[in-house]
This record gives structure tokens, sequence and C-alpha cells, in this order.
């Protein structure tokens, strides 16, 4: 764990301070900027007492994502671990993109699963725990709906879309579960997301064919352990 030093407290400290004299906080601390200025101004200090996660690398993305959140109605700080700017494009991971899905009130309920290459169910019954995944299968039901909808991404899906390169081949059920789950939650609570990105899901599409490796295995390797 990085120690902080006095004289960094107390320039923080300083900084802070400055910061309330421009523009207000609110009861739960989240800062009230009525312009960019302000806002760009608060996001040194929020980044100066490492407030600001290091995948948004620049202040111009800090800003970005805290008007993201805002747009979502979300509190800021609360928000910005879990935005994230790709290609110009504001996206959410994981537990966020469900907790807004959720939002909607008729959020109902989801069965998620595995199959091989042979369309099996990849589970203990069937005796085939250690075979590869092939496929994810999310079948959701509204609440209150009689239908249930069944949504898929499967290997040959991503083969051809050029996606079988770098973190695919290190987390495959990881993202074919965040390409079903984002066609799910898509089709059936889209209102609710209001054109959100699940994170995992627009990233394994831009990624690049040799960039970032470590990144989006580091995120892979958190989104796998929630």
């Amino acid at each position: 764990m990085e120690v902080v030093t006095p004289e960094e407290i107390e320039k923080i400290t300083k900084e802070v301070k400055v910061m309330q004299s421009d523009m207000d906080l609110d009861v739960s601390g989240e800062i009230q900027a009525e312009t960019i200025q302000q806002l760009a101004k608060a996001v040194k200090s929020y980044r100066a007492a490492g407030l600001i996660p290091q995948h948004l690398k620049t202040d111009g993305e800090a800003v970005g994502a805290i008007l993201f959140a805002k747009q979502l109605q979300l509190p800021a700080l609360s928000a910005l671990g879990q935005i994230a700017c790709i290609h110009g494009k504001f996206s959410v991971f994981g537990s966020l993109f469900t907790a807004l899905a959720q939002r909607d009130p008729d959020f109902g309920y989801d069965e998620v699963f595995y199959i091989n290459e042979e369309g099996k169910k990849i589970c203990y019954d069937n005796g085939n725990l250690k075979d590869p995944a092939w496929g994810c299968i999310v079948r959701t039901q509204r609440k209150g709906s009689p239908f249930v909808n069944e949504y898929s991404f499967t290997m040959d899906e991503a083969k051809k879309a050029n996606l079988i390169r770098n973190v695919w081949n290190t987390y495959p059920k990881a993202l074919l579960f965040a390409k079903a789950i984002a066609r799910s939650y898509r089709g059936n609570y889209s209102a609710a997301l209001n054109g959100v990105h699940l994170y995992d899901d627009l990233k394994s599409t831009w990624e690049p064919e040799e960039k970032e490796v470590g990144n989006n295995a580091d995120t892979l390797k958190s989104f796998l352990e929630e």
C-alpha cells in the first residue's frame, strides 16, 4: 500500500480548502460545480486525494465520467470507479451495468449457463465441467411476463467478428458472459440502460491486437472475482 506523507496530506488539505471556497459541497460530499472550469478544478483535487481511479487516465476523461454519472443520476464519487472511457465512449463495469438494469420496475430473473461445442450444458450432472466453454446462454424472464427470452453468444460469433485475440484466449468464459448478458439486458431493459455500454463487452470489441493486454487482464480478473 502506498504511504501518504504528512506533507502530501497538508498539500491535499490546502487544495480542498481552496476548492471549497470556489464551490459548494452537498451533504454527501459531492461537489456542486456550476461550470466545466469548476469541475475541472475539482477533478485535480480529487486526483490529488487519490479519488480518481487510474483507468481514467486524463482529467478530461474524469470530467466526462462525472458528467456521465450525473446523466445517469448517480453520485459521481461512488460511480467513478465503475465508469471507463473506451475510444471516446463511456461504459460501465458489470456490477453497475446490472444495477442500472435493475432500475427497470419489471427487472426479473436470469438463468445463465455455458455450453460446450456439442451444445450440451456444462454442469456437474453432465459430467463435463472440464469442457471448454463454446457459448454462454442467458435466459431472462421479466417480472410478470410468462415469456422467457433467450440470448447467447458463441465462440463462432467471436471468430467471425475477429475478436479471438489477447484476453479472449485467457478469459473466454468472462467475455462470452459479457457479450451474452449485454445482449439480454439491452433487449429486455433498454429503457433503464438508456444506451449504456457494458465495459467488458465494449472493450473486447475495441481491444487492439497487441496493446493494453495487461490492463484488460486486470479488469477481467476483478470481474471474475466479483
